[in-house]
């Protein structure tokens, strides 16, 4: 008998331990989810206008990456009517280093290759030619994003 008990308790703590809650979801990427722009660095400029503070970047567990910028109307700066939804895909490569790819269906699609760090609910994005406006001069680029 007092075999029997033992033997259930050894089964019953095996099975406790091994159905922990970090099996739900542990081994996710601490990029996933979705982020909100809280700050803008690069070349000496640190401002960030109110439609960048709005702009969001979405990674999913499926591999793509969701990005939505805003843009001030020509009438008022303040009023961030223009939105623009673009959807990459993103791999992650090495420890922190992540390839952003367009995701246009064409053979030749760009890579870019981005740092990527997560800190105490910051995702902090460092590149050299992502998401930077067209003629923009900016050598590096760094985006600070809080979890939404």
């Amino acid at each position: 008998m007092k075999k029997t008990i033992l033997l259930a308790t050894v089964f019953l703590s095996a099975l406790y331990i091994s159905c922990s809650k970090d099996d739900d979801g542990g081994n996710a990427d601490p990029v996933v989810g979705k982020w909100q722009q809280t700050e803008i660095s690069g070349s000496g400029t640190s401002e960030i206008t109110t439609c960048q503070k709005k702009e969001t970047i979405e990674f999913r567990n499926d591999g793509r990456l969701i990005l939505t910028v805003y843009e001030a109307s020509e009438t008022n700066i303040e009023n961030c009517e223009n939105v623009i939804t673009t959807e990459y895909k993103w791999l992650q490569e090495a420890t922190n280093t992540y390839d952003i790819i367009e995701n246009s269906g064409a053979t030749n699609e760009k890579t870019f290759r981005v740092s990527i760090f997560v800190i105490k609910g910051v995702l902090t994005l460092r590149s050299n030619d992502i998401f930077i406006e067209e003629g923009a001069n900016i050598d590096q680029i760094s985006k600070k994003y809080k979890q939404i």
